[in-house]
């Protein structure tokens, strides 16, 4: 049996708290969310050197993890009795939080090395994607933290648009439809029209958060390029006169015909769907920090662009409260893909949840929830479009992309 969350009527989620000397978050007003009435004190994990702890819950920068943050601390104060604390962690990141889980640390041993099982930052991950099941694959079989959790939605990570454009391709002479992957091919079709100038994106953007398609990107290398030019022997480069865009090979040679596309990774794999598919793009990589998030996000909600975005995801809705919609891509070729290769869309993910490995010991029943907590993805989408919507209406006018527990007290409740 799972826990679904039409399940409980979820009136209110876990309040504003404040920091500890650590990356605890003290609530200083649990609120109450479901009519149980719990007698006794409040239970504690009871380590195997005889120490006592709150069960620690993290609670990164994206937002579908922290609605099953909210959810796990509810059940657990509420029916349960347990003492919970959430663990704040400045990061999308989340093989940082399968780090936390083994008691490594966090940022500094980036393959876990400096295992404490003993002491972990976290009892569970909830929620883990691409890197995080990686640098578990990576592991030997007895240092792994356990598997608690298959969730009963998915990870993905593709190009969107805003629905208002596809609209306007659909209502246009052309009829195109800009949500397909069609629609862009330069031997076809010329959808620039449709989009702004990627003179227009560089203007919204601060000029140091944006990487030159010259220097070392995330991965190390200069832009992808070497990745990208091995799969698709494109050697003349597509940085051009402008040290800040890289142009496809469709529009390389009159860059008023390329589409603007502003992405934070995957700069190889885009650029060679681009030259793949003879998509005539302009792709902008900016940082993708905390700050950098925030400037990406307010660049892609005030322009008409493609940008990089992943699902289930609260960061990028319209007026209207909608979801961007995904670009269609073909189907993704696993065997092509593990050769880096790149002409197909990414596998979505299968998401996972992880647990310390002392909690089997220290507290099976809190295993068995992690096992059976879970949402549908329509659950999941919804909740996402309306954390967005209160996010919004609650942050201040500057900041209105805030990711805090404090600004996410009113957002994530169904």
């Amino acid at each position: 049996m799972h826990i679904w969350l039409f399940l409980f009527p979820l009136p209110c989620i876990a309040g504003a708290g404040y920091s500890d000397s650590s990356n605890d978050i003290v609530l200083s007003k649990p609120p109450v969310c479901l009519n149980v009435t719990n007698i006794g004190t409040s239970q504690y994990l009871e380590y195997s050197n005889g120490t006592r702890h709150p069960i620690s819950i993290p609670f990164p920068s994206w937002s579908s993890v922290q609605v099953l943050a909210q959810i796990s601390h509810i059940l657990l104060t509420e029916i349960m009795n347990y003492s919970v604390r959430f663990h704040q962690i400045d990061s999308i990141d989340d093989a940082l939080i399968v780090r936390s889980v083994l008691g490594c640390p966090e940022k500094e041993d980036l393959q876990c090395t400096k295992r404490n099982m003993d002491n972990p930052a976290v009892h569970l991950t909830l929620e883990t994607w691409v890197t995080g099941n990686q640098l578990v694959s990576s592991m030997p079989g007895s240092e792994r933290p356990l598997l608690s959790n298959t969730l009963g939605y998915v990870g993905i990570e593709s190009i969107f648009l805003w629905r208002n454009i596809v609209e306007e391709g659909l209502q246009s002479p052309e009829r195109i439809v800009l949500s397909h992957y069609h629609a862009y091919n330069a031997d076809l079709n010329k959808p620039a029209k449709f989009f702004d100038r990627w003179e227009k994106i560089l203007e919204l953007l601060p000029a140091d958060l944006v990487f030159p398609c010259t220097a070392k990107s995330f991965d190390g290398d200069e832009f992808g390029t070497a990745e990208y030019m091995a799969a698709t022997n494109d050697t003349q480069g597509g940085c051009g006169i402008h040290k800040s865009v890289w142009f496809s090979p469709s529009c390389r040679a009159n860059t008023t015909e390329c589409v603007p596309i502003l992405i934070q990774y995957y700069t190889s794999m885009i650029a060679q769907l681009a030259h793949f598919l003879r998509l005539p793009f302009a792709i902008i990589l900016v940082a993708r920090g905390q700050h950098d998030s925030r400037e990406f996000y307010a660049a892609v909600e005030s322009s008409r662009c493609l940008f990089s975005y992943w699902t289930p995801n609260d960061r990028a809705v319209d007026r209207f409260g909608r979801a961007p919609e995904q670009l269609v891509l073909p189907r993704a070729d696993l065997l092509e893909q593990a050769a880096g290769i790149y002409r197909t869309e990414l596998p979505a993910t299968q998401l996972l949840g992880y647990a310390w490995p002392g909690l089997a010991r220290a507290a099976p029943q809190v295993l068995f929830l992690a096992a059976r907590l879970t949402l549908l993805e329509q659950d999941m989408q919804r909740l996402m479009e309306l954390s967005s919507l209160r996010k919004r209406a609650a942050a201040p006018a500057d900041d209105a992309s805030d990711t805090t527990p404090a600004a996410n007290s009113a957002a994530a409740a169904a």
